[in-house]
């Protein structure tokens, strides 16, 4: 294994509503595959929660989802989605 890096995505709702999910594709370069990732929620609130996290089937890299549970909108949202990547043989 070589070429290791970490890649990150992100994605915002102004004002993510009750049941709304909310997605982002961490992508790694050419020639990497993902070893593993993770999502973060970044709300004032603390209303969303992960509701996916898993490798991307269609392109090297990694799909992370959250949802607002919550009763209410939960407010100005963001997703943080991270790709640990690295050339492997």
């Amino acid at each position: 294994m070589s070429g290791y890096e970490v890649v990150t995505a992100t994605a915002r709702s102004a004002n993510l509503g009750n049941a709304e999910l909310l997605s982002a594709r961490a992508t790694c370069p050419t020639g990497k595959r993902p070893l593993g990732g993770g999502v973060q929620s970044v709300n004032a609130l603390h209303y969303p929660t992960v509701d996916s996290s898993y490798p991307d089937p269609v392109t090297p890299g990694w799909v992370g989802e959250i949802r607002n549970g919550a009763f209410a909108s939960a407010g100005a949202t963001d997703i943080v989605v991270y790709a640990i990547c690295a050339n492997v043989q």
